[in-house]
């Protein structure tokens, strides 16, 4: 997924930058003040060091050059979320006719999703002791990765735990009662807990005049839409040119770029009916947040 994530970056950050100057913005403000902070993965690990990447090279406060970038950030997750949804929409409608194009919640071709372990289960105290033995073995590596976290400040504690999962389904062999507990545990947070959640961040998260300030800025918000659209779109063809099935790689990397970060990412997966791919999604935020402020720190001195 590395491949479907810095192609979109740099495609968008050049397409904006032109436009930028063509328009007489400028390309230093279309990068850094809507091709940024909507790819830099929300506000906190996007918008907050963009702001103060710009400070550092063109003087002024960073709290000043802030007001100016969340509004992107809110109304670039809200176009994601709506994206997600055609996106879908798309895959159920037109899935068939194009080779590739809809993996049905599976990002790689050539995967098969095994079966769902709550439709396999016939007792209710099974499903009530592998779901608990789920929430121990979730809770066991939350917890590390957020001490290495604490060690390691340079990584995100959901970096940690990714790359912890994954080393230990490739070479820790575990019972098949283990996967299933976790597996379980999963689907009860799916169904049971993440609507409530999107619901309290909804309310939460989604500042009104943020967003009303963008809109009323035409300019402003077609080079946020165009952002948000070039990176589901070029994500998509890229993934599909490295055997990722189309609409997941544009969800994954695309989509996981421009949305709002942790709360964005569940946002996106709930429309678009894909919830399996939160790993790429975060995945995105994360690797692909860190991406842009690298870059953006290497344009700086040129751009600002």
């Amino acid at each position: 997924i590395l491949i479907p994530l810095i192609v979109p970056i740099a495609v968008c950050f050049t397409v904006l930058g032109l436009l930028g100057q063509v328009t007489g913005v400028g390309a230093g403000s279309a990068i850094f003040f809507v091709a940024g902070p909507v790819l830099g993965g929300g506000v906190a690990a996007g918008a907050i060091p963009i702001s103060e990447i710009i400070a550092q090279n063109s003087g002024g406060s960073a709290a000043e050059y802030l007001t100016s970038l969340v509004p992107a950030v809110a109304v670039a997750n809200i176009i994601c979320i709506i994206v997600a949804a055609v996106l879908n929409n798309a895959g159920k409608r037109h899935g068939h006719r194009f080779k590739a194009f809809n993996g049905k919640g599976v990002l790689a071709q050539g995967v098969r999703l095994p079966e769902a372990t709550a439709e396999k289960l016939q007792s209710p105290t099974a499903a009530v002791k592998l779901a608990a033995m789920g929430f121990f073995i979730a809770g066991a590596l939350f917890t590390v990765s957020n001490l290495l976290s604490d060690l390691f400040p340079v990584l995100h504690a959901y970096v940690f735990l990714i790359v912890i999962c994954a080393l230990a389904k490739i070479f820790v062999p575990m019972p098949q009662y283990v996967e299933e507990s976790v597996d379980l545990w999963y689907v009860f947070v799916a169904n049971a807990m993440i609507p409530a959640i999107l619901v309290a961040i909804s309310v939460i998260a989604i500042n009104i005049d943020e967003v009303l300030s963008l809109v009323s800025d035409p300019g402003y918000m077609a080079m946020t839409l165009l952002t948000v659209v070039i990176a589901a779109l070029v994500a998509g063809f890229v993934g599909w040119l490295v055997k990722l099935y189309w609409i997941e790689s544009a969800i994954s990397a695309g989509l996981g770029l421009a949305d709002f970060g942790s709360s964005g990412d569940l946002a996106v997966l709930q429309a678009s009916q894909r919830l399996n791919l939160l790993p790429f999604l975060s995945i995105s935020s994360r690797i692909g947040g860190g991406l842009v402020l690298v870059a953006l720190s290497a344009l700086a001195p040129y751009l600002l």
